[in-house]
């Protein structure tokens, strides 16, 4: 953990083949390594995003790019490299609480997220996200739907969900979306 100031670590993704270069969300940033985790660096245009639950792939206008679920919204950076960016939560929605971002690819050149994001703090609403650029997304909430603590979107289909639901005991759900639902 030598550099990393904040040890409190919510996620972790490995960038290459090798191990090499890494990044890790906490409620402090995102920290990178580029020599195996032996150090870190905080990347210090992320600290405002708050805590970073996930790190995944996926694209945005067909450039493939790596995104992280914060407490802000999608945080993402092109997989090549560059600047951090980020795509602020649904309007109404305080912050992204849940622990992963589920992506799906099927529409070939930018990928659709989904997450259980908590507006009002006491239940999770369905939430699907198109991104269109790097600060801007289309965003959905489901709030007819029952309440959600983690979902899983199909990475082939991003109308088909599978929603976990912790009030009365354990339920998973599976969801068609549509402009309908």
């Amino acid at each position: 953990s030598h550099g990393m100031f904040n040890t409190a670590i919510e996620s972790l993704y490995i960038h290459d083949d090798k191990g090499d270069h890494l990044f890790c969300g906490t409620d402090g940033g995102i920290y990178e390594s580029t020599d195996a985790a032996a150090s870190w660096t905080l990347i210090k245009e992320t600290q405002a995003f708050g805590v970073c639950k996930a790190i995944v792939n996926g694209t945005i206008a067909g450039v493939p790019t790596i995104l992280a679920g914060c407490e802000g919204g999608v945080a993402n950076r092109p997989s090549a490299g560059g600047n951090w960016s980020l795509i602020k939560s649904p309007p109404g929605v305080a912050a992204w609480r849940s622990n992963y971002l589920s992506v799906s690819d099927a529409l070939g050149s930018t990928s659709v997220v989904a997450g259980c994001l908590w507006p009002d703090h006491v239940s999770g609403v369905v939430t699907i996200g198109t991104l269109l650029n790097t600060t801007h997304a289309n965003w959905t909430l489901y709030k007819k739907m029952h309440g959600c603590t983690t979902l899983a979107i199909d990475p082939n289909d991003h109308n088909r969900l599978l929603v976990n639901n912790n009030s009365n005991g354990l339920h998973a759900y599976e969801c068609l979306v549509n402009k309908s639902a």
